[in-house]
């Protein structure tokens, strides 16, 4: 453990200023602080949890590789929080379902699970801080993942409508939204939602039952993401 003191901790990161005299030697025995670079990575996905990790300076990142390969960032986490999916892991016994790595220069502090679980017990105020954290996170999760999604499906409807053009540099394609939706498994006011940006940005023209495709490099890139 670094020569910081449990006081330097505690004005740091607030949700341990209550511990009493023997958890704060308990405390300082059992824990540690890392210092990371940017860019360095943490953990990743796969890879047992061993220690709770809550940020005191800089930003840690959690992110997913999805299928094509491309990083899907889960949430961040900052000063003063912790990355709620290693708790998780460490409840359960599993392995951590995503990478981490530092976005800004930080300072973490390691503090043992066992330690965790015990102060949860004696200590509502802690209770209280990880279900707050674990909310938020939930929340940002959620949103990464409506994120992805739609990316996902602007992609896919790319690739159609690249396919359906043949080679052609201007090609019009004969079909509707909702042919399209149910191609792809999706809901016609995402089609549309997508076509209505790409016409405004001069990529397609939009009749009843036909799209012009009047940019086909640009739909090649929206399809390579």
């Amino acid at each position: 453990m670094p020569s910081l003191s449990f006081d330097a901790i505690s004005k740091r990161l607030p949700l341990f200023s209550d511990l009493d005299e023997r958890e704060q030697e308990s405390f300082l025995r059992r824990a540690r602080v890392e210092k990371h670079a940017k860019g360095q990575l943490i953990t990743a996905e796969g890879m047992m949890c061993r220690h709770i990790a809550f940020v005191m300076g800089g930003v840690l990142r959690v992110f997913k590789l999805s299928m094509e390969g491309r990083e899907v960032t889960l949430y961040r986490v900052a000063a003063g929080e912790t990355c709620l999916l290693s708790l998780s892991c460490l409840l359960r016994g599993t392995p951590l379902p995503a990478t981490v790595d530092v976005e800004e220069q930080c300072e973490v502090l390691l503090v043992s699970s066992e330690l965790v679980l015990a102060l949860l017990d004696s200590h509502p105020s802690l209770q209280q801080y990880l279900f707050q954290q674990a909310l938020e996170r939930l929340s940002q999760i959620m949103r990464a993942i409506d994120t992805a999604a739609l990316a996902g499906r602007s992609r896919a409807l790319a690739e159609v409508l690249v396919e359906r053009s043949l080679g052609g540099s201007t090609v019009e394609i004969t079909t509707t939204h909702q042919q399209l939706a149910v191609e792809l498994g999706t809901a016609r006011e995402v089609v549309s939602r997508y076509l209505r940006q790409w016409e405004k940005a001069s990529v397609v023209s939009l009749k009843r039952g036909r799209i012009r495709v009047l940019d086909l490099e640009m739909l090649k890139e929206i399809a390579s993401g």
